[in-house]
């Protein structure tokens, strides 16, 4: 795996890896002591293939031997690695299928990717303001309807998640005024950029401070063991 540049402040680089339906015998023996715990909870396969994953991006660019990466945790379920080196900051989302992560030089970072294809709209008065519904519910169909819900909900998660809140905020503080796709736009000091990927998933990333198209990359599962 090639290291990213430091040196370009604005820059946030997107790594991400699609999970199979089933894993590998080399896998499953790689992470033996560790998949022992998850042969019923794919979910906790998730997390721990998200950890390899930013051990990985964090090895290529700053030395350390990902054995020697230990992650902890901040009130609110954030990741961080306590390193001399403070330039990297990450964040990691995953879904059913792909698990991914963003990189921002100095600045705090979110991400997050959904799946476009689970109906929530009975939680919108929740989570949207009155005017958000409205936008949702200017799709005349139930896929645009969806696409709609899932851009304004990974935007709102991105941007808590990169104030190390998460869900523990009031979605409804944050208000958005567009559903436009593949765009640079700011709300207050915050930037976003939204996105899909493939035909089934919605990405969202966001930090404090305007930062530039972000680089995607694919990483295969097996380059991660």
């Amino acid at each position: 795996m090639q290291p990213y540049n430091k040196n370009i402040s604005s820059q946030i680089n997107i790594y991400f890896t699609k999970l199979p339906k089933e894993f590998s015998q080399s896998i499953k023996k790689q992470l033996q002591q560790q998949l022992q715990q998850l042969q019923s909870s794919k979910r906790r396969a998730d997390h721990v293939i998200g950890r390899e994953l930013l051990k990985k991006v964090i090895e290529a660019n700053t030395g350390i031997d990902k054995r020697k990466i230990v992650f902890s945790e901040n009130e609110y379920g954030k990741p961080f690695i306590n390193i001399e080196d403070k330039s990297i900051q990450f964040n990691l989302s995953h879904t059913k299928d792909i698990i991914i992560a963003s990189f921002s030089n100095d600045i705090e970072v979110g991400i997050d990717i959904e799946e476009r294809n689970r109906d929530f709209f009975d939680i919108m008065p929740e989570v949207f303001t009155n005017k958000e519904i409205e936008m949702v519910n200017q799709g005349t169909h139930i896929n645009d309807r969806l696409d709609n819900f899932y851009t304004l909900w990974t935007r709102k998660e991105a941007i808590t998640k990169a104030m190390g809140l998460g869900l523990n905020y009031n979605f409804k503080n944050i208000e958005f005024e567009s559903l436009e796709l593949n765009k640079l736009n700011m709300l207050l000091e915050w930037w976003y950029y939204t996105f899909p990927l493939g035909s089934r998933y919605i990405v969202s990333v966001a930090r404090k401070g305007k930062f530039d198209i972000p680089f995607i990359h694919e990483v295969s599962l097996d380059a991660l063991f």
